[in-house]
C-alpha cells in the first residue's frame, strides 16, 4: 500500500469517488448527487467536473473512468461540497 498521499475528503466528494468505481460520466454523477444533495443539476455537474479534473491531474482516475461530455471550461469548487444531505 502507498501512503505517500493521504486525502480527506467530505461526502459529496466520497459519494462521487464511490460512484467513479466503475466507467461513468460526469452527467451521470451529478444525477446521483442533485437526488442525494441539496444542489441543482448545473452546480453539481460543475463541481464534479471541477473535483474528477483534480482527481486526474493527480493520476487517480482515468479517461477510461469518466467522461466529461462538455468542454466548458470548469469553475473552482462552489458551496455544495459544504451542504448537507438531505
Amino acid at each position: 500500500m502507498n501512503l505517500e498521499s493521504i486525502y480527506v475528503v467530505n461526502a459529496v466528494a466520497a459519494r462521487i469517488w464511490e460512484l467513479l468505481a466503475k466507467p461513468t460520466d460526469v452527467d451521470r454523477i451529478a444525477s446521483a448527487l442533485t437526488d442525494e444533495f441539496v444542489v441543482s443539476f448545473d452546480q453539481a455537474r460543475a463541481d464534479a467536473a471541477a473535483f474528477v479534473a483534480m482527481l486526474a491531474e493527480r493520476g487517480l482516475v482515468s479517461a477510461a473512468q469518466v467522461r466529461i461530455r462538455s468542454a466548458k471550461t470548469v469553475a473552482p469548487f462552489s458551496s455544495v461540497w459544504g451542504r448537507m444531505a438531505r
